[in-house]
């Protein structure tokens, strides 16, 4: 079991604790002070059950964060992690996002219930911290009741699919006693539906990592939909001041974004900035 950072135990899946599409988030992780454990995970849907294991040893109250990796930035530290999910009062935190994807009509009903002002009104499961005795009562009900693509007809969105951010939010959504939402978007900042604006301040803003929203600056930053935001990514990569280099970047990726060629995506919307891609340009013969 790795040791806790600044009271905080920090899971994250990978296929390999070395896949060069982590290696980003993993710098930006030691540098903000995590001290990280990977857990091997082929799939997503896998996620429940591996972190159940790997968290076996710890006592109830300790304190666990797990994000995503291949579409996660750190921009802050441990202590913050840990302050925000304290002053929520709840057992549990997730993520939250400005629109509901892979959740069931029941839950988007139930997160639009709730007397909010904050744009981020639905649970992204790329992202939670909580009790470690509470995650594993989560993962023992979601075991109960696992997850088929016989329940797709229940999504909200028929474009979408049954995964883990769906079984995530019907617990929340039946247990809104334990569970709270990072509303404020302190312990991570969702960027789609924003992805425009917050490319524009990464060429502007003194530090383009403080929510406009809500004024935090998060402890981690999620680009989902990454196969198509990749040079957003690279370029919040570059702002950080992580190192952008061939062992460090996805180029088979980055390479189909140069050409304008993404597969399986109605091509990128943001392109590679200029400056990124004249450092990778000089790593890799066009």
């Amino acid at each position: 079991m790795s040791a806790a950072s600044a009271g905080i135990y920090h899971f994250t899946w990978s296929p390999t604790a070395d896949d060069v599409r982590l290696r980003l988030f993993a710098i930006s992780c030691r540098r903000a002070g995590f001290q990280t454990k990977f857990i091997r995970c082929a799939s997503t849907n896998d996620k429940p059950a591996t972190l159940v294991r790997a968290i076996a040893s710890l006592d109830d109250k300790s304190v666990i964060c797990c994000t995503d990796s291949f579409d996660i930035l750190c921009t802050n530290t441990p202590a913050t992690v840990l302050e925000a999910f304290r002053a929520s009062g709840h057992d549990i935190v997730f993520g939250a996002e400005r629109a509901p994807y892979h959740h069931f009509v029941s839950s988007v009903e139930c997160f639009n219930s709730a007397s909010v002002t904050s744009p981020y009104r639905y649970l992204n499961g790329g992202v939670f911290t909580g009790y470690a005795g509470a995650v594993r009562d989560m993962l023992a009900d979601i075991a109960a009741l696992p997850m088929s693509d016989d329940d797709r007809p229940l999504l909200s969105s028929q474009e979408d699919d049954v995964n883990d951010q769906t079984v995530f939010g019907r617990y929340a959504a039946t247990h809104r006693e334990a569970v709270a939402l990072d509303r404020n978007a302190t312990i991570c900042w969702n960027l789609f539906g924003e992805l425009d604006a917050f490319c524009a301040s990464l060429e502007s803003s003194a530090d383009p990592f403080v929510n406009p929203a809500t004024g935090m600056r998060p402890a981690f930053l999620h680009v989902s939909h990454l196969r198509k935001y990749y040079p957003a990514y690279l370029w919040a990569a570059r702002r950080l001041g992580l190192p952008i280099n061939g062992r460090t970047v996805n180029l088979r990726l980055f390479d189909h974004h140069i050409e304008g060629v993404i597969p399986e995506i109605d091509g990128p919307s943001i392109p590679p900035d200029p400056e990124t891609s004249a450092i990778l340009k000089a790593t890799i013969e066009y």
